[in-house]
């Protein structure tokens, strides 16, 4: 190899071997012969999605390492407002809010906070929905049975535009955006195999639900006259963007998972309606956080899989000892292939004051679930007090008394309860119609309604999400 150099004003050539360059250069640099340092690429962003509202909007987005970020945004490329964020995710969400109805744009600036680097998003933009005025006593430009994609293409909009205690149908498709209901709406789709609702982030609650289902008492008019408005969601395939093991933090709840759906009734003495949906690819089916937020939870399919833990996790807090809550009702569904259990009962306050009637538990397939258990305890060792007398509520419910410290129960067999392998059709395909001879096939409730099913029926309703309805796997 040759190189030029400069001595006194005359340019000297010098030639060097390989070998000899090798040396020189480690010679010259002692850090050459440490490890080359660690990739230092900027922070990709991608999968931006845009959910408008009336006034406002949301945005998701998704980085390769985790990151903080901040979205610039305003009418026009100049933007002018910001939104935060200060702690470091791989799945993140900004709210842009003070604008109002128009086309805004924004742009997304997401750091790594160990290297320093920053990526800045090429110029995006998002709609923004016109504003319904609110006025109080009563609700005004609100709008009654709303139809999605044909009165909204989104249904966060069309829920946002709609009166207390209306219903939005939504029609087939995939719509990736976080739900709350709020005001008491239903939510009613097309049909599993039609309409899926998918969770692109980590979730408005903290709890990386998909959606909130909410119940409203309200006297709108100020007559004195409460009216209540109590939600039903059914018609869904309801799923995530993501499952990941997300460890338990306090009362079970998960740090940072999916989870499909959080019920917060407020009129603690009606049941909110939870039917004919697929839950899958959430680290919880369904989340009842409280005693006094009951849902009735029937004709469900919950599909777990790698790192799902629970189908439905049930926190009746300390118990019911002084009012006369409405039992949660868990009956016909179908939990497989979960991680820990199909259904969790846990207990942060004291379970000694639960009672049988806190909730309802039956005619129910556990499939393939951990030990297939159907409920688990929570009498762990830093909460000792929960194990004194706990085991008694389970001799009350079930008629079996579990030993003290025993945290795990597996009541297949009671209260009509199976255990079998439900014959789906394919679910890896994602088909949860039964085949002949299921064990689904008038397995449910004698008591529950069939009258949608087609004939032969039985003259008794199936397990799962098509029992009761048209799609319901015939008699033999």
């Amino acid at each position: 190899m040759i190189n030029k150099i400069k001595a006194n004003g005359h340019v000297v050539l010098m030639v060097m071997a390989p070998v000899a360059l090798l040396g020189f250069l480690f010679a010259q640099n002692g850090e050459s012969q440490k490890s080359p340092p660690p990739n230092t690429a900027s922070v990709v962003v991608s999968d931006i999605i845009t959910q408008p509202r009336l006034g406002w909007a949301v945005i998701y987005w998704t980085t390769n390492v985790v990151a903080t970020a901040r979205v610039d945004y305003g009418a026009t490329e100049s933007y002018g407002l910001v939104s935060g964020e200060s702690w470091g995710s791989v799945k993140h969400r900004a709210y842009l809010t003070g604008i109002g109805e128009g086309t805004y744009h924004f742009r997304i600036t997401a750091t790594d906070p160990k290297t320093g680097k920053s990526t800045v998003s090429p110029d995006q933009t998002v709609t923004v929905y016109p504003i319904v005025g609110v006025g109080y006593p009563v609700l005004t430009g609100c709008r009654n049975n709303l139809r999605v994609p044909e009165d909204y293409q989104h249904i966060q909009a069309a829920l946002d535009a709609s009166c207390h205690g209306s219903t939005v149908y939504v029609g087939p498709g995939e719509y990736r955006e976080e739900i709350s209901t709020g005001g008491g709406v239903s939510l009613i789709g097309a049909g599993t195999s039609k309409t899926t609702i998918r969770g692109p982030g980590v979730g408005l609650d903290g709890w990386g639900s998909v959606i909130e289902l909410s119940s409203l008492v309200v006297d709108s008019d100020r007559d004195g006259k409460y009216e209540h408005h109590i939600p039903t969601l059914s018609g869904f395939t309801i799923t995530s963007d993501y499952v990941q093991k997300t460890g338990i933090i306090d009362n079970a709840y998960s740090a940072s998972g999916s989870t499909g759906v959080m019920v917060n009734s407020t009129p603690w003495y009606q049941l909110s309606t939870i039917k004919n949906n697929v839950f899958k690819n959430l680290d919880m089916g369904v989340m009842l956080v409280q005693y006094n937020q009951p849902a009735a939870i029937v004709n469900n399919t919950f599909i777990g899989g790698k790192d799902q833990d629970f189908g439905i996790l049930i926190n009746p807090g300390g118990g019911t000892p002084y009012y006369d809550y409405p039992s949660t009702l868990v009956e016909n569904n179908a939990f497989v292939e979960y991680e820990k259990a199909g259904v969790w009962v846990i207990c942060p306050g004291v379970c000694d004051l639960l009672q049988p009637t806190d909730f309802t538990i039956q005619y129910n397939n556990t499939w393939r679930n951990t030990r297939d258990y159907l409920f688990t305890e929570s009498t762990t060792a830093y909460r000792p007090w929960q194990t004194l007398y706990a085991p008694v509520f389970w001799q009350n419910y079930f008629g079996t008394k579990l030993p003290t410290g025993k945290t795990q129960y597996d009541p297949t067999g009671k209260n009509g309860n199976i255990s079998a392998d439900p014959l789906f059709v394919n679910s890896r395909a994602g088909d949860y119609h039964e085949r002949t001879g299921s064990p689904h096939v008038d397995a449910g409730n004698p008591k529950s309604n069939f009258s949608l099913e087609p004939q032969p029926n039985g003259g008794r309703v199936n397990m799962g999400v098509y029992g009761n309805t048209s799609e319901a796997t015939l008699s033999r």
